[in-house]
């Protein structure tokens, strides 16, 4: 016979249901970075190099929100990811 559990009102599951859903919002945004970034970049200056996606791929969210302001200002892509 199934047993039904309500999340909800187990304090345990209930946190690590909360933090899935915090993980999952977290990676969602970064990817959305990253991929309005690569846009950006590639609008601007052209086709981007396997290792500057691999650059990007790899870099936490704060280098990402900083290259992205300086994809728009930025004269050379060089320049944008530094």
């Amino acid at each position: 016979m199934p047993v039904s559990i309500d999340i909800h009102e187990n304090t345990f599951l209930e946190g690590i249901y909360q933090e899935g859903i915090e993980k999952g919002i977290e990676t969602g945004a970064h990817q959305t970075a990253r991929d309005i970034l690569l846009d950006v970049l590639a609008n601007r200056f052209g086709e981007i190099t396997a290792e500057m996606r691999d650059r990007i791929g790899s870099a936490d969210i704060k280098a990402i929100r900083r290259w992205n302001l300086r994809a728009v200002t930025g004269a050379t892509i060089e320049e944008a990811l530094s």
